[in-house]
C-alpha cells in the first residue's frame, strides 16, 4: 500500500505510533479539550490546568498538513481560562463549540456556550433560549450531525444530577 507515513506492522492491524512535530508545543495540561478541523487539516487545543493549579485560557493549533506543526493562536476575545470543559466540531457551521469546565480562581462550575469561528478566528458568546443544564465539569459532550446539536451529560455538577442529558440545538433558524 502507498503511506503519507512510515508503516510499521502488519497492513490492516491497529497499532499507536509517535508524531513527530516540529514547533514549540503548549505547556503540558490536564483537563483539555481539543478537536479535529478536517478543512484546516488540523487539532485545535483550548484550555486546561496548569501544574501550579491555575485554569488556562489559550489556544494551539497543531497543523497536519506536511510536517506537524505547533503554533499558538490568538483571538482577541473569548472564553474565560478553564479546565475540565468540552468541545465539539459544528460541521454544518465549521467552528469549535466549548461548553462548560470551572474556572481554578472561582471553582464553579461553568454552563455558558462559547464558538470558535474556525476561518476567522473569532470567539462568540452563545445565548440559547430555555433553561440551561446545570454548570458542570468533568462531562462528556458530542456533535449529533443528523439533527446540529451538541449532547451533553455527565460530569460533576454543581447542583443535579450527573446523569442527566441535555441537547443544544446547533441548527440555523427556520424563518416562519
Amino acid at each position: 500500500p502507498t503511506l503519507d507515513r512510515p508503516f510499521y506492522g502488519n497492513y490492516g492491524s491497529r497499532y499507536w505510533a509517535g508524531l513527530p512535530t516540529v514547533g514549540p508545543p503548549p505547556a503540558p495540561r490536564p483537563g483539555t479539550a481539543a478537536i479535529y478541523d478536517p478543512v484546516g487539516d488540523r487539532m485545535l487545543v483550548f484550555g486546561g490546568l496548569t501544574f501550579t493549579g491555575y485554569s488556562r485560557g489559550d489556544l494551539w493549533q497543531l497543523s497536519l498538513s506536511g510536517t506537524p506543526t505547533w503554533s499558538e493562536l490568538h483571538p482577541a476575545s473569548g472564553p474565560s481560562a478553564r479546565e475540565n470543559h468540552t468541545a465539539i466540531y459544528d460541521a454544518a457551521k465549521r467552528r469549535m463549540i466549548v461548553f462548560g469546565g470551572t474556572d481554578s480562581l472561582s471553582g464553579a462550575s461553568d454552563n455558558d456556550v462559547w464558538a470558535l469561528n474556525l476561518p476567522a478566528l473569532t470567539w462568540t458568546h452563545l445565548l440559547p433560549t430555555g433553561t440551561p443544564p446545570p454548570g458542570r465539569h468533568e462531562h462528556t459532550a458530542v456533535y449529533d450531525s443528523r439533527r446540529e446539536r451538541m449532547l451533553v451529560t455527565g460530569g460533576q455538577v454543581d447542583s443535579g444530577d450527573p446523569r442527566d442529558v441535555w441537547a443544544l440545538d446547533l441548527a440555523p433558524a427556520t424563518p416562519v
